[in-house]
């Protein structure tokens, strides 16, 4: 059985609206209160109230520090260097690194944040490490972003699938002075996330909500089968016009590991190969599970290609226009096929290289099949200037390591 979360953006997404719904959820205070309090036992309080919005009972959560909530205009919004005040990003990494928290709330605490920072860096042009959080919202993210981490790890999930998210319009002021909706560390977040504009006049999704979307969701779309068990709502404190002001949890439970899908072929017989690949790239980037080619040979013994590809039925049309796009065959033929998936799950771990997430895919009556993730082990290879091979064969044993002190290893 697969346990599966859907993180619905009804009215967008922020961390405290996180925090409440959450809460409203069943996770208890304690959970998102424990990896906080490891790190600073004082100068904050977490207060989880019982309220409605357009008749919709929650939770609104409110984060305070030093006695005053946190300031909206600093929520989530870190800034560069030059400003010269604030805590950097640097800092908070090894703040977490040296902390006595649980391995899974630190690795994926530590995701959240370099999210954050690359995407400030990428904006303000500085290096993350040199980018740096308010005073108190750095306070305030900290709360949000670890209360966040320990109560999605504490509902032991195998499955994040996040809704499209709403993005307002408009302009907000923050430390820089006026910025556009969404704020551009926000825009720079959702890239690779479907988003839907509202028209709406305010800012919908902060930076901190972003980022918590882009690390703990594992795809987004539309709500996945499965069997509702619990639901939660997180309350903000905004007022729009056409929904209410909250983010709504979903868990549930899907037994069907069997997809019905469609198989795409079509036999190439006068392209120049090279075109091969930028068109399983489009396919890939379409939503294709897999493409592959298969050398064959046609009528007269004409050597040719046998282009096939893997997908939903739902993708047929925009597949068969990519197809066309990019290749010069005159037809496609397509038929329906079930495929039977091993139940698995994608984890991150901070390894000495750097974060990695891998797959762990069940093996009746065995050990668990495991692999990294193929496109981090490339960037951290170009990180550290090492043959990809090299860090796949180091992650790899650190991972099985992490997995075994787990005692999720036989």
């Amino acid at each position: 059985m697969k346990r599966i979360l859907y993180v619905d953006c009804i009215g967008g997404a922020s961390g405290d609206m996180w925090l409440g719904a959450l809460s409203h959820l069943g996770v208890p205070k304690e959970v998102l209160e424990k990896p906080i309090n490891a790190i600073k036992s004082e100068g904050w309080r977490l207060d989880l109230a019982s309220a409605s919005i357009n008749g919709i009972h929650g939770t609104r959560a409110s984060v305070h520090v030093d006695g005053e909530s946190a300031h909206p205009a600093s929520h989530g919004h870190p800034h560069g260097a030059k400003e010269g005040h604030g805590v950097s990003y640097e800092s908070i990494r090894n703040l977490l690194t040296e902390s006595p928290l649980d391995s899974e709330v630190q690795s994926l605490a530590l995701r959240v944040f370099e999210t954050l920072a690359k995407a400030e860096g990428t904006i303000h042009g500085v290096a993350p490490e040199k980018v740096h959080f308010h005073e108190v919202g750095a306070l305030d993210a900290l709360v949000d972003i670890l209360g966040t981490c320990a109560g999605i790890i504490y509902l032991q999930l195998d499955e994040v699938v996040a809704s499209p998210i709403p993005t307002g319009s408009g302009r907000i002021q923050c430390a820089h002075g006026w910025i556009p909706i969404p704020a551009p560390a926000t825009a720079e977040i959702l890239k690779g996330l479907q988003t839907i504009g509202t028209g709406l006049q305010g800012e919908m999704v902060t930076p901190t909500g972003a980022a918590l979307i882009k690390a703990i969701a594992t795809t987004s779309g539309t709500t996945p089968l499965m069997t509702t068990s619990s639901v939660g709502y997180g309350l903000g404190k905004k007022e729009w016009p056409d929904r209410p002001n909250a983010l709504r949890l979903l868990v549930g439970e899907s037994q069907d590991v069997r997809e019905e899908l469609i198989v795409m072929e079509t036999n190439i017989d006068d392209m120049n190969p090279e075109w091969f690949t930028p068109l399983t790239e489009s396919l890939f980037n379409a939503g294709a599970l897999d493409v592959w080619c298969t050398p064959i040979q046609m009528k007269k013994g004409r050597l040719a290609t046998l282009l096939s590809v893997l997908a939903p039925q739902s993708l047929r049309h925009e597949l068969t226009k990519q197809i066309f796009r990019g290749s010069t065959t005159l037809g496609i033929r397509a038929y329906p096929v079930d495929r039977d998936i091993r139940e698995r799950k994608i984890m991150t771990h901070e390894t000495s290289l750097g974060t990695c997430r891998f797959k762990i895919a069940e093996t009746p009556g065995g050990t668990p099949l495991i692999s990294a993730e193929f496109d981090d082990c490339v960037a951290l290879s170009k990180e550290h200037n090492l043959p990809v091979r090299t860090v796949n064969e180091q992650v790899m044993q650190e991972i099985r390591h992490y997995l075994g002190s787990k005692g999720e290893l036989l």
